[in-house]
């Protein structure tokens, strides 16, 4: 038997098993009308149709076995005889199925009885009785097993890519079908033990069951009368027909638009798109095709020709590397000079841009494999299969099973790193490729590792252009590979620079119309004291041009010029002492909410508060209706009306609200001026297209960013607007409040940016209880009363906005906003309301005590459960005991806690957590009361067991104290609850629980 045949069969034989399971069991909907419900006769009619397709592709007619008496046993021949009887059990069952079901069809004029089936379940049931039904099921259970455990495993280690390859079959396959056969066929021997490996090999031969071309054309025409009448359209939920050729590649390429939407992020090429276009006429020197003699650098031109590996781009801070990168990446002379390297072959080029100010993404090697994968395989999508086998085979399965195909990848480092691997040495697909890499200095991590990443690279395929700082990491690295020295080479454009910047300015030609010698002396001076750091020219072009317009002299000038420090982070201690006293509060503020909100990072369930942006993305919940969606993966960088909104305390949304476009201008140039002048120049506006309220500010280097929160440099910008007086968190709540106000109004962002900014709103709200300052309770108030009329129009007539967060807890639907602030432990909030309005009511399923812990244990909540509510809703009265859905709050924070142990979530997260439970005690829940895990009763004993053992604590060892107020109010709360004998009985346990305990911990110091 050829393999791609016995692939194929198998396949059927798969497919025929699914199939037959879901009519056995009464599945509904084995076959789908776009118009119109089918009849049980016409289901029945596509049942049998299907079934005979079946039989007609495993009868022994086209499974041309040969005589083995004369020849040597092969593997394949050995194959060959495990997998007959398999084809022989399902051929009998396909019979019997037929057989039974055909003796169901009537004739259409009959009446009675036999005529009032409401589904094709009863009348399969009618066919079968129920030992009968049970005994069919266990034959295909037996048979999928078989198919698991033998089949597949024999076709993976049975069939090499040399012998798919080989087959008259693999040459009348179209390219991309070729592609991913060789794709999945290496990657399984390459891994033949490997668990994904089956799955693979399981995805090959449902692809060939499916592009299977000795299909029976007669049972296909049957689903095709059927779908005539009424002209519907039929689509199967288990197809066991082979499809037309253009269905698999719609299915193809929608199995790579998922991974593809999966593998992206929304901050992927921000870096590059805000990095500053090159100046009018600078580097152009790049592409000297001088020979490399008489250049000073290796000949970029050469490398881009004719070079291999690597080629490296070093230069001091504010060189202007990223600069020359961008302007390397977008030149058309480049893709010009690849070509010719490439020749005939396709070429691929792909960037990325490190920085350290930015995103998780924008700063890791995750980013930065997720950014190249997405480039390339979105350019060539044939790619996706040979670099993602795993990931497609998941993906193909379950978009031909159930149509969904959703794609949750983890996206670890180390199947990234894998998966870029296969990337660059893969030859199934031809290609050529070539990367751009920015920042290897702002990456965060092991830099030797991320250089030997690159280093690495063997493929004559395949070259990386790197650019970094010239650290002794990189030299070490880079050392063999051609490069040039930015600092060196960037006279003549910091020249060409200031001379057009000052030119440019009419009261400095009158000083150089007067005094033409001092003044290309100036330029001179300005252009030897920059050495070679553009960003320092940037910078004192501005000071200058600030004296030309106050019309200082050229002396004064001078004078200003000298004046200025010649490193950088000098010259930042500079500007900002030229900030004005007066405005140094504004200043401060100013610095720490940018800051705070850029902090702000949502990954996956769970929000962390860093010193850098990260996006929002990857959230679990956007699979959720109404809570995240795609479009919401972004870096929370605030806008110049963010910024605007935040920092004027007299705004409310009454005021804003009557705001008109052109005020909205006018409030958002005063703030971008303002900015200016008083924040030194360190942070900007960037204007991506045009200038506009949404417009983001940023640092105007990594450098002033680094400069900037270094501690000294920090605690005195802290020092003019201290945390007694001013809480950031508290004003980025106001700004988002009241930009959803202003969007109420005038509607230029999208719906799912509103989501995104109340939910971002909440999150701060949460980080501002830890402060001195809170988010006043009427802000809340304002956010819960604009959100419900921005809902979508699917959550018209459900209440409340705020569905998604509860639905994801598993949870009623909140009818105010108490249940979210207890979620998200607003501690505050909650304390400004009666206490009444905290308690549940009698009769009540739920109350506020379920939504302040969360009840899935197995991935961490959005926010870390808070110790000062759950103590504040307690002693309003909340009954830890009170049951919903199976769960007390007590059995929901004791499974979390167990799943913050079984994470490994940090201590402080645990810590809390363990204060709650002994909080919950003390106010009443009963210890008695345990959780199931894996069928086995888990208690809060057993908990504090395996902290101690997951924490390796001896006798010795100092006990946090979590863990002893928690142990404490157990004992308290157990001997509570016990009289008389059972006291003592207690008592004698706990004495033989410590032993037990005592005992274990001295094996473990004995070994």
């Amino acid at each position: 038997m050829d393999p791609l045949t016995a692939f194929s069969l198998a396949g059927t034989v798969i497919q025929f098993v699914d199939f037959g399971t879901k009519l056995i069991l009464g599945a509904r909907d084995l076959y789908k009308s776009t118009s119109g419900s089918l009849s049980v006769n016409e289901e029945l009619e596509l049942v049998i149709s299907d079934l005979r397709d079946v039989l007609f592709k495993i009868e022994p007619p086209t499974l041309r076995i040969y005589d083995f008496s004369c020849t040597p046993v092969s593997k394949e021949q050995d194959f060959e005889e495990g997998f007959i009887p398999v084809l022989d059990s399902a051929r009998a069952l396909t019979l019997e199925l037929l057989r039974r079901l055909e003796s169901l069809k009537i004739n259409e004029n009959l009446r009675g009885p036999h005529r009032a089936w409401s589904s094709l379940f009863q009348a399969v049931k009618s066919a079968w009785n129920q030992d009968e039904l049970q005994g069919m099921n266990t034959k295909l259970r037996a048979l999928k097993d078989t198919l698991d455990q033998r089949v597949l495993y024999s076709l993976r280690q049975n069939f090499d890519l040399f012998s798919l390859k080989v087959t008259e079959r693999f040459d009348n396959l179209d390219r991309q079908t070729q592609y991913i056969i060789s794709a999945l066929a290496a990657n399984s021997s390459s891994a033949a033990n490997r668990p994904s490996s089956l799955e693979e090999t399981s995805t090959l031969t449902k692809l060939l069951c499916r592009l299977e071309i000795n299909n029976n054309q007669e049972h296909r025409r049957t689903r095709e009368i059927i779908a005539s009448i009424g002209n519907r359209q039929i689509v199967p939920n288990v197809e066991v027909q082979a499809i037309p050729y253009d269905e698999e590649v719609k299915t193809r390429k929608l199995v790579g638009n998922k991974i593809l939407e999966d593998l992206h992020f929304a901050t992927m090429t921000q870096r590059f798109e805000e990095v500053a276009e090159a100046y009018q006429k600078t580097f152009d020197w790049i592409f000297d095709k001088t020979t490399d003699e008489q250049l000073p650098w290796s000949n970029f031109s050469e490398w881009l020709q004719h070079g291999e590996s690597v080629y490296w781009v070093k230069g001091k801070a504010g060189s202007g590397k990223s600069t020359l990168m961008k302007f390397i990446y977008e030149d058309p002379r480049t893709r010009h000079l690849l070509s010719e390297w490439s020749s005939e072959t396709p070429l691929y080029i792909g960037s990325f841009f490190f920085w350290v100010a930015g995103t998780r993404e924008q700063k890791s090697q995750q980013g930065l494999l997720r950014a190249l994968l997405f480039e390339v395989l979105n350019q060539q999508p044939d790619l996706i299969p040979v670099v993602l086998p795993s990931l497609w085979c998941r993906t193909y399965t379950s978009v031909v099973s159930d149509k969904a195909g959703f794609v949750n990848e983890s996206w670890s480092l180390r199947s990234l790193k894998d998966s870029f691997r296969i990337l660059v040495n893969q030859e199934i697909v031809p290609l050529k490729l070539c990367l751009f890499i920015d920042g290897l200095d702002e990456f965060d991590g092991d830099h030797e590792e991320v250089s030997e990443l690159f280093k690495g690279i063997t493929s004559t395929n395949v070259k990386v252009c790197v650019s970094s700082r010239p650290w002794v990491v990189f030299e070490e690295c880079f050392r063999d590979f051609p490069c040039l020295k930015l600092q060196d080479l960037s006279r003549p454009d910091i020249e060409l620079y200031v001379q057009q910047v000052l030119a440019g300015n009419s009261a400095f030609q009158r000083l150089a119309a007067r005094d033409p010698v001092s003044t290309m002396e100036f330029i001179q001076e300005i252009v030897e004291k920059a050495d070679g750091v553009f960003l320092w020219v940037v910078l004192v072009a501005r000071s200058l041009l600030h004296g030309i317009r106050n019309r200082d002299s050229m002396p004064d000038l001078q004078s200003r010029l000298r004046r200025v420090p010649r490193e950088l982070e000098p010259l930042y201690d500079h500007l900002l002492d030229m900030i004005e006293p007066e405005y140094l509060p504004w200043a401060s503020k100013a610095f720490q909410v940018l800051r705070r909100a850029q902090q702000l990072s949502i990954e996956g369930d769970v929000f962390t508060f860093t010193d850098q942006a990260k996006r929002v993305g990857e959230e679990k919940e956007k699979a959720v209706e109404g809570t995240v969606t795609e479009d919401s993966e972004h870096s929370w960088t605030l806008s110049i009306l963010g910024l605007c909104l935040a920092m004027n305390d007299d705004l409310d949304l009454v005021i804003i609200q009557a705001w008109t476009p052109s005020l909205i201008s006018s409030h958002c140039d005063d703030t971008e001026f303002q900015l200016t002048a008083r924040c030194a120049g360190l942070v900007e506006v960037w204007h991506a297209r045009s200038p506009g309220p949404h417009s983001k500010i940023h640092f105007l280097h990594r450098t002033a960013h680094d400069y900037l929160l270094q501690p000294s440099v920090w605690e005195n910008l802290l020092s003019y607007a201290s945390p007694s007086t001013f809480n950031p968190d508290v004003f980025v709540v106001r700004s988002y409040v009241l930009q959803l106000g202003l969007n109420q109004i005038h509607q230029d962002q999208s719906r799912s940016w509103e989501w995104d900014i109340s939910l971002g709103a909440i999150i701060h709200a949460h980080e501002a209880e830890k402060a001195i300052l809170q988010v006043p309770a009427e802000v809340l108030e304002y956010l819960d009363r604009m959100m419900p009329s921005k809902k979508p129009a699917w959550m018209v007539g459900k209440t409340p906005w705020n569905r998604g967060w509860t639905q994801v807890q598993k949870l009623p639907e909140a009818k105010s906003f108490l249940p979210i602030a207890a979620m998200f432990g607003l501690t505050s909030y909650l304390s400004s309301k009666p206490v009444q309005t905290r308690n549940s009511s009698p009769g009540d399923k739920t109350s506020l005590l379920h939504y302040a812990i969360p009840r899935d244990w197995s991935r961490r909540h959005i926010t870390v459960p808070q110790y000062t509510t759950v103590e504040l809703l307690l002693n309003s009265g909340n009954d830890p005991n009170l049951v919903y859905d199976l769960k007390s709050p007590w059995q929901q924070a004791l499974s979390y806690a167990r799943g913050q142990l079984i994470r490994d979530d940090a201590w402080p997260e645990q810590a809390e957590v363990l204060r709650i439970l002994a909080c919950m005690l003390n106010g009443g829940a009963n210890p008695q009361v345990n959780i199931q895990v894996d069928g086995h009763l888990y208690s809060v004993q057993r908990l504090i067991y395996d902290i101690k053992e997951h924490m390796c604590m001896s006798l010795g060892d100092d006990i946090p104290p979590e863990v002893m107020q928690l142990s404490r109010a157990l004992e308290t709360t157990s001997a509570l609850s016990l009289t008389g004998s059972s006291k003592a009985k207690y008592r004698d346990d706990l004495k033989q629980s410590k032993r037990k305990q005592l005992t274990s911990w001295m094996k473990g110091f004995r070994s």
